[in-house]
């Protein structure tokens, strides 16, 4: 109490400027509030406010704030034209300023206000407290401020230095992306709209719908989408950062950690920025959830808070991306450790929040789907009729065995002759494969391959019966499932084994073989980065006005690699920076890692934790690639970039500290 007390009296100028700052700033906010919704532009509302409030904010900071009292008129002339010089330097910085942001960096007008404020306000506080109210300027307390506060301030400078350096970039969609860009793009219509997702479709609840969200609040804040992204990611690298100060004790490690973060050639590059696709959003999401995960296993403080967040976010990631299924043995791999730590029941109860987090969050979606579409589900492919029915289509042994193809198109003709609801003719079945023909591998020819086949399965279904609800969909696929149980029983239809999910394909002795060698690939992929650039000219594009975005009718299926002929220099000249200091200190924290595997110290078991997701999701984009389709490229793979980088981070401090240790 006494401590509070001490820091009350030694902060007190401090805090009453504060709060006289606060209540100004907000009559500020209110009173150009005001008159823009009175109907005066932006910029001469901007203007009345500016000088009433500089008027009372002189008359508050002598009073109440520094109570300072002149002599003579001489004295109280010198100090208003003080004053009234410092207040003419801020009250230009927040005119232009707040000029800089609308016009040049695309802001929300009332939002750049805010920014401007906020930087005016404390600019304002060290002119008043270092000129105004004093007869000489003390630069030692100048020094002795930025010595004390320089970690702050290295922050707010690379956040704005990356600010400019991505702002300005272009977003896009690829318009044939029927069920990928072009999906998001027409829910966000639908949004804007005030339609939830729009009208039931064949395409209605087939994908996580955060990233069309998160572009909603980007259009409504007037905001370019590199703008909006750009922020957001800010904001979970400081996350991260703020939960890797429990293990990360040197502030200028995390400067450094900082900048690796923030310029990261991934994190502006066309496949995983600059394309609106939901890939766009999991890297940011994947820093949240790490910033969430180091807080649960090094800090003993505000445990159900970080589990319920660790909830928040991996719900946010399975409702952004459907095959987000590495993220399971994670939450496993936590409740153990925790019930290892410290084995009570409470903490039991604790690690289980997760768990009770993401099942109200799937379930808040699927009531919100039920409502519209009459389907109690967050995802129709992960859980629903259809769902279910695929799968047993799957089950269905072949007659012949396809590379690539798990539903041949003789698995079709045998629905077509021996049951009553899958109501495709064997010539309309030839029509839509001639139709929609497109195939990655030779062996796939005539076929469609796994990765089209979820799809186009849904997609000629409902051609041909034309669903008008999810409600009818769903009866339908629920009577064609009970007809295929009943040709398994007779015996007319042999039954198989699948995988879990239906994402993934059941391996072959082929499969087996190739699985190392494209993991090799996948990993030399990544540290290497390859095919990362970034999309500045865009003279084969379309302007979509409506949305601030380009959309390019690209002809090849998701591959983006050859829209950009040459990374420009500046993002070249980064990804080869990063691509060396990747592939030699890859090398030096898989030493360490292994140097060190029986610790049982925090930076062990969060690179344990790392190598283990990272291990998953390489695994599972190679076997991907092997199975299905072209997997081993950028938009898969965006996770892979960032726990790398962690994960060598984490280890190279460890050998810092070593060598610290060792000469001191």
């Amino acid at each position: 109490m006494n401590k509070i007390k001490e820091l009350l009296k030694k902060y007190k100028e401090f805090i009453r400027y504060g709060i006289f700052g606060l209540l100004t700033t907000l009559l500020h906010i209110l009173l150009f509030w005001l008159l823009i919704k009175l109907g005066l532009k932006y910029y001469i509302a901007n203007v009345i406010t500016l000088i009433t409030i500089k008027a009372l904010s002189y008359i508050v900071n002598k009073i109440f704030v520094f109570k300072t009292k002149c002599k003579n008129k001489k004295e109280l002339i010198n100090e208003i034209f003080k004053y009234t010089i410092s207040r003419l330097f801020t009250l230009l910085l927040d005119y232009f300023g707040l000029i800089l942001l609308v016009e040049v960096f695309k802001v929300n007008e009332l939002l750049g206000k805010i920014i401007v404020l906020v930087l005016v306000v404390l600019i304002n506080y060290f002119l008043c407290k270092y000129i105004v109210y004093k007869k000489e300027v003390k630069m030692e307390k100048i020094k002795e401020f930025i010595k004390k506060h320089w970690f702050i301030i290295a922050i707010i400078l690379i956040s704005i230095v990356r600010y400019i350096f991505t702002y300005k970039l272009p977003n896009f969609y690829l318009f044939r992306m029927k069920n990928d860009d072009n999906l998001y793009v027409s829910w966000l219509y639908s949004l804007l709209k005030e339609n939830y997702f729009g009208d039931y479709n064949v395409r209605s609840m087939v994908k996580g719908p955060i990233f069309s969200f998160v572009m909603l609040f980007s259009v409504l804040y007037k905001m370019s989408f590199s703008s909006f992204f750009t922020i957001l990611y800010t904001i979970s690298c400081l996350y991260f950062l703020s939960s890797l100060k429990n293990i990360v004790k040197e502030r200028k490690i995390l400067i450094i950690i900082y900048l690796v973060l923030m310029f990261n050639p991934v994190t502006f590059s066309q496949d995983l920025f600059q394309r609106l696709y939901r890939s766009t959003i999991s890297i940011t999401e994947l820093l949240f959830f790490f910033g969430a995960v180091i807080r649960i296993i090094t800090s003993k403080d505000k445990r159900i808070l970080n589990n319920i967040l660790l909830g928040i976010f991996i719900s946010l990631m399975l409702l952004t991306r459907e095959d987000n299924i590495w993220l399971y043995p994670v939450i496993i791999f936590l409740i153990a450790y925790s019930i290892f730590k410290e084995r009570k029941l409470k903490t039991l109860i604790i690690s289980l929040i997760p768990i009770i987090v993401i099942q109200l969050s799937l379930n808040a979606v699927s009531f919100a789907n039920y409502k519209h579409y009459g389907i109690y589900t967050y995802n129709v492919l992960q859980k629903s009729e259809f769902h279910n029915t695929y799968k047993k289509i799957l089950q269905i042994k072949d007659d012949v065995k396809i590379h690539m193809v798990s539903i041949p198109k003789s698995t079709l003709y045998k629905l077509s002759d021996n049951t009553k609801t899958f109501n495709l003719s064997k010539e309309e079945l030839d029509n839509f494969y001639y139709q929609y023909q497109y195939y990655e591998d030779e062996r796939t020819k005539d076929e469609i391959y796994n990765g089209n086949m979820l799809w186009y399965l849904r997609s000629m279904i409902d051609k041909k019966n034309q669903f008008k609800s999810g409600k009818e969909s769903e009866e339908y696929y629920k009577k064609l499932g009970e007809e295929i149980d009943e040709l398994f029983e007779n015996g007319t239809f042999q039954k198989e084994f699948v995988m879990p999910s239906t994402f993934m394909a059941v391996p072959t002795k082929e499969d087996f073989k190739l699985l190392p060698k494209k993991v090799i690939e996948t990993i030399v992929y990544t540290t290497t980065y390859k095919n990362i650039k970034t999309l500045t000219k865009t003279d084969n594009f379309t302007y979509d006005k409506n949305i601030n975005a380009y959309y390019f009718e690209y002809s090849d299926y998701h591959d983006t690699v050859s829209i950009v002929k040459n990374n420009p220099i500046q993002y070249e000249i980064i990804r080869i920076i990063y691509e060396i200091l990747t592939i030699v200190l890859s090398i030096v924290s898989l030493f360490l890692y292994f140097k060190n595997i029986k610790k049982f110290d925090h930076i062990s078991i969060l690179s344990h934790l790392l190598l283990i997701c990272y291990m998953l999701i390489v695994g599972g984009v190679a076997y991907t690639h092997i199975s299905s389709f072209n997997a081993i490229r950028p938009l898969y793979l965006g996770n892979v970039y960032i726990i790398q980088s962690i994960f060598i981070i984490l280890n190279m401090y460890r050998l810092k500290e070593k060598i610290k240790v060792k000469h001191s």
